[in-house]
């Protein structure tokens, strides 16, 4: 995408603040140039988080001096707030945090199994791999009981591993613990349910998509949060407006919609999967073997009340409970089941629209990370509004060689266009006699 540089600092609050102050008839053109600079500086912010990720990649040991140089370089070019600028600084203080307390308790246990002993309780049964990344250690592990003992929780809470266990963590190629038993290096531990016996494109993959689970979790204090939202008082006899209760049911969703875009950025991430397979993973309930159905018991809810109504024909007095319940139950699906599974397709789409700008997977996951996964599709729209048709064609053109053109696509296309050529000489011979 390319937009012009904005030098100076730009603060979208403010500037908004100006246009609500300035002549009606100015509102349009300002307006216009404010979209234009607010996206821009988003892309600028995107493009940093990306280049920081990498300078952070190839020396974990960067200096905070090093960062910070960056970040006024791109401040210069797109123009970042001071507010915006604390918060990228506070968010380099707390990756700086996290490298050195990973750092020092890999050099305290260099040894694999005593390791693994020290972070879950006891020595490991089979073979095990670690890998030291900038904010994580990750775990490949290689024996099924040695990764259901951690999948399960088990090595927290002292529990008996179930057959359940077993299956659900036999379903799963790795995970992120958000909690560890030494206090430091919580949520910074990732597991491998290592298959193979080398380190394949699966486990990279693996690697990266459980990595990202730990940046997302890094960041996530700075990302902002939701407000108290609406509260609704219970009166007896009082009915409440149809988008009252759809947006205290989107509210109440706004949980989900959070472990739906952490496990989507993770997806796109590791870039193992297609778009479709993303979809489809994501989509898949949990009955049907899907891991990251986290609407399973409102389905459930949902499907009981409506066929406890179907068979009862009852009619409750206005503003009791089971009339609310009634009342509400087709909403509750409308949000929790309808818009839910739409939400899900337009965010992989959103995510499919700005990579085919020619943003990198790394620049991506930066432009929508901090944003709810409701704004994705817009977002999405309003870069590929902005951009020209000449660099939206050489964006296309990059995603097509990269993205689309697989080999076997190319082997595809070669064999077709000999096949023509070989019939255009047969054609030529026959003429020929």
């Amino acid at each position: 995408m390319v937009l012009e540089a904005l030098g100076t600092a730009f603060d979208p609050k403010l500037e908004l603040e100006k246009i609500r102050k300035s002549a009606r008839q100015e509102r349009p053109e300002l307006l216009k140039q404010f979209k234009e600079k607010y996206l821009n500086q988003k892309v600028g912010i995107a493009k940093l988080w990306a280049r920081l990720e990498n300078l952070i990649r190839s020396n974990p040991d960067i200096s905070l001096t090093r960062l910070n140089q960056e970040t006024e370089s791109f401040s210069g070019l797109y123009g970042f707030n001071q507010k915006q600028k604390d918060i990228i600084s506070s968010v380099l203080l707390r990756y700086l945090d996290k490298h050195r307390a990973v750092k020092s308790f890999r050099e305290k246990y260099q040894d694999n199994s005593q390791l693994f002993k020290a972070l879950f309780g006891k020595l490991p049964k089979g073979e095990i791999e670690v890998i030291t990344g900038p904010i994580t250690l990750h775990f490949r592990i290689f024996d099924n009981d040695d990764y259901v003992y951690i999948h399960s929780g088990s090595y927290e809470t002292g529990k008996v591993i179930s057959d359940e266990d077993v299956l659900e963590a036999n379903k799963s190629g790795g995970i992120h613990l958000h909690n560890s038993l030494i206090p430091e290096l919580k949520g910074l531990i990732t597991i491998d349910n290592a298959k193979y016996e080398e380190y394949t494109n699966w486990s990279r993959s693996v690697f990266i998509h459980e990595e990202q689970h730990a940046i997302f979790q890094l960041i996530m204090p700075y990302l902002g949060s939701r407000s108290d939202g609406i509260k609704l008082p219970y009166y007896p006899e009082m009915e409440y407006s149809e988008n009252l209760l759809l947006k205290l049911f989107r509210q109440e969703r706004f949980n989900q919609d959070e472990l739906a875009r952490n496990e989507i950025l993770s997806e796109f991430k590791d870039g193992y999967r297609s778009y479709q397979n993303i979809l489809n993973n994501i989509k898949k309930n949990k009955k049907d073997g899907g891991l990251y159905d986290h609407l399973d018991s409102y389905r459930e809810d949902i499907k009981y009340w409506e066929n406890f109504f179907q068979k009862n024909q009852e009619i409750y007095p206005i503003g009791s409970r089971m009339a609310m319940i009634k009342r509400s139950i087709h909403l509750l699906r409308k949000v929790y089941i309808d818009e839910y599974r739409q939400l899900l397709k337009d965010s992989v789409n959103a995510f499919k629209i700005s990579k085919s700008l020619g943003y990198s997977p790394e620049e991506t996951v930066a432009l929508l990370m901090p944003e709810p996964l409701s704004k994705w599709p817009k977002i999405a729209k309003r870069f590929s509004e902005t951009q020209s048709i000449s660099s939206k064609l050489l964006a296309r053109l990059k995603y097509f060689f990269l993205e689309w053109l697989t080999l076997d696509k190319v082997m595809s296309m070669l064999f077709a266009i000999a096949l023509g050529f070989l019939s255009l000489i047969d054609i030529w011979l026959i003429f020929r006699k």
